[in-house]
């Protein structure tokens, strides 16, 4: 009888036993779920070589421990672990460093495997640190062959990772085929318990692909399934239909102190006409930072009030929420609406407020306002899926059926196959024009001997009463990670910017401290504001004309992006800075390609190629976390998986005739909202 894939990891032997609890906080309880925890990548370690000279990169050795032996050296007083082995061509000398441990699993006579760099000596040929395990019957687990690497979490080693994994492998061909056999025929694809023995441990990386491809289209497949059935589910649901009343939103458009983009007005009438149709809108506005989404979202609550009913708008910072608030107070500005504010430290009453703008504070319980038709979600990635559940439920009286309708905005455009596979067929609206008189902001990467040009600029754009903001990754120092820390630049800047007021701002501060110094910022007396990313989002001060982002490598394109268009809000030139703290190839070339990037379309793509998808927006959030496989190629086969459900789903739509499939997504799918 074989391994079942029910078996708690304690009971694989002595090594599961030790490991149990490690494993247990990184989720993973059963060999099934061992199983499901896939490699990253593969070491090649396939190359075996006889101790006959130092080799070019990464080889295996079969040989002899002739001697073994732990000492402390001389210099460092560090635990040494040195042996010297032997085959039947040649011999050298191995030193592992801090593991003395191994002079009791390894003894003389041992016949191992050994994985590293065989390099030439005055005493002979020497490997350092190399892998290692004994030699036996069966094939090598973690040299000799293409071994695979795990994401690794706490003590946890990803060697130890790989030895229980091995353990658990015969589970494989226990586990329930996830996919429809139709499916792994008409597509090419390896079975679940063939596909999990090649991925673990792949004879040849043609092995390892194979194995992947089935992987990555069942992660696809399985998204776009529950999309497509959390969407049939909403497509029986009602919304409160909302009147177009053409007249009303043209006068409201005329009082605007500004004229709309040809973007912005076609957004709009594509809106209004989802609110008007009493189906349950779910559209997903996007654009660069300026492009004016505000606007197109006070239109569509604007709609709403005209008829009695309510909207609401979450931001996800208080600074966020409070600009949101002053922008749709003065849009209502000679209207009979106005607009309340809920976040931690600001309750306004609420009741006869057509417009409720706020931050989590939306979500508690004792918030239930009566009539609400349409849900604002801005920077929407920044929420979980059940905070989106939970202001959706914010229900009209009554009318439990009907739902409002959802509009979520982002200045952090998603590339469009990305898209596809998080998305499926939700309504998107661009917002690619700028407002007039905006002028782009000029970008460049410097290094410690452009420091004193930069400070002179920021000088002289104080003399002239503009203000530059200085961004740092860390609140206060680290001296383990190398970067800038906000506090220590402030301090710093004092003193190099002496006569300039120089002010601080992070996410530690209480709401009213934050709010004070940004009043002081924007209107006030203050020259240089130094923050963390707590600015990212949202923060409107046109006469801020210049950024420097201190350790820009330790942030994503988009988060970069987000960060730049604080500034060149108004149409005063403005510049950006980009400050590394180190200049790795690898560093230079993103950063390069930040600069040369023409909008944030462009910008998105290229960090989806240079970081993947779940580093676009800095933070991991529901949905990218579903989509481990992705890569950054994969259009062809997200069109296939499109494909593959909507075929499937046009011969069954309530999947009668498969039940497995039908139970894994039908309970996922209850707490999936589509944005």
């Amino acid at each position: 009888m074989g391994l079942s894939p029910e078996l708690p990891i304690s009971k694989l032997g002595v090594l599961g036993a030790r490991l149990a609890k490690p494993l247990r906080a990184m989720g993973l309880l059963t060999a099934g779920d061992l199983l499901r925890y896939l490699p990253f990548r593969y070491e090649d370690l396939s190359r075996t070589v006889p101790l006959a000279g130092p080799s070019d990169g990464l080889v295996t050795v079969r040989a002899r421990i002739d001697l073994i032996r732990t000492r402390r050296s001389a210099r460092q007083n560090m635990l040494l672990t040195e042996a010297t082995i032997s085959d039947e061509v040649g011999s050298a000398k191995v030193v592992w460093f801090r593991q003395p441990y191994i002079s009791k699993v390894l003894k003389p006579g041992d016949r191992v495997l050994l994985s590293g760099k065989l390099e030439s000596k005055p005493w002979g040929l020497e490997m350092v640190s190399p892998a290692y395990e004994k030699e036996h019957a069966g094939a090598p687990v973690h040299t000799g062959r293409l071994v695979p690497v795990y994401s690794i979490s706490g003590a946890l080693t990803t060697k130890q990772i790989r030895a229980v994994l091995h353990l658990a492998l015969p589970a494989a061909d226990a586990l329930e085929e996830t996919l429809p056999d139709f499916l792994l025929a008409r597509h090419g694809l390896e079975p679940l318990g063939s596909a999990l023995r090649k991925i673990h441990f792949p004879e040849s990386m043609e092995d390892a692909e194979v194995a992947d491809r089935r992987f990555r289209f069942e992660e696809l497949f399985f998204f776009q399934l529950r999309g497509a059935w959390a969407r049939r589910a909403l497509e029986r649901k009602r919304a409160l239909a909302v009147p177009f009343d053409q007249a009303a939103i043209r006068d409201f458009v005329a009082s605007l102190p500004f004229a709309l983009t040809d973007d912005q007005k076609r957004v709009a009438w594509r809106i209004l006409q989802d609110l008007e149709a009493g189906r349950p809108m779910q559209r997903l506005v996007e654009g660069d930072v300026g492009s004016g989404k505000t606007v197109v979202a006070a239109m569509a609550m604007y709609a709403c009030a005209l008829v009695g009913y309510r909207s609401l708008l979450m931001a996800p910072t208080e600074i966020l929420a409070e600009q949101h608030y002053a922008t749709i107070s003065r849009l209502l500005e000679g209207t009979p609406f106005r607009a309340a504010l809920r976040t931690a430290s600001r309750k306004e009453a609420h009741e006869d407020a057509s417009i409720v703008v706020g931050t989590h504070a939306l979500l508690t319980k004792g918030f239930l306002p009566k009539y609400v038709a349409l849900v604002v979600v801005d920077e929407q990635h920044r929420f979980g899926v059940g905070q989106r559940q939970t202001l959706l439920s914010k229900l009209p009286d009554g009318e439990k059926e009907e739902i409002p309708h959802f509009l979520s905005m982002t200045a952090t455009p998603i590339p469009r196959s990305l898209a596809l596979a998080l998305y499926g067929d939700v309504d998107f609206s661009a917002l690619r024009q700028m407002p007039p008189g905006r002028r782009p902001v000029e970008t460049s990467l410097i290094g410690e001997r452009d420091r004193a040009a930069m400070m002179a600029h920021v000088r002289a754009e104080a003399a002239h009463g503009r203000k530059t903001f200085v961004v740092c990754p860390l609140i206060e120092a680290s001296d383990t990670l190398g970067v800038k820390s906000a506090e220590e630049e402030a301090e710093r800047l004092r003193v190099e910017l002496s006569g300039l007021e120089i002010g601080l701002l992070h996410g530690r501060m209480k709401s009213d401290a934050k709010r004070e110094i940004m009043e002081r910022f924007a209107g006030g007396d203050l020259h240089v504001l130094v923050s963390t990313t707590v600015i990212e989002v949202g923060v409107d001060v046109p006469m801020a004309t210049t950024m420097v982002i201190e350790g820009a490598e330790r942030f994503g394109m988009a988060q970069l992006h987000q960060l730049r268009g604080r500034v060149g809000r108004s149409s005063l030139p403005s510049r950006c800075y980009l400050a590394p703290s180190h200049g790795a190839p690898q560093v230079i070339e993103r950063l390069r390609a930040f600069v040369q990037a023409k909008d944030c379309f462009e910008l998105s793509e290229l960090d989806l190629r240079f970081r993947g998808p779940g580093s676009l927006f800095g933070e991991s959030q529901s949905g990218f976390a579903d989509l481990q496989r992705f890569r950054p190629g994969d259009a062809a086969l997200i069109e296939e998986t499109r494909e593959a459900v909507r075929a499937l789903t046009e011969a069954d739509p309530d999947l009668e005739a498969h039940p497995l499939l039908k139970k894994k997504i039908s309970a996922e799918a209850e707490k999936v909202h589509l944005e």
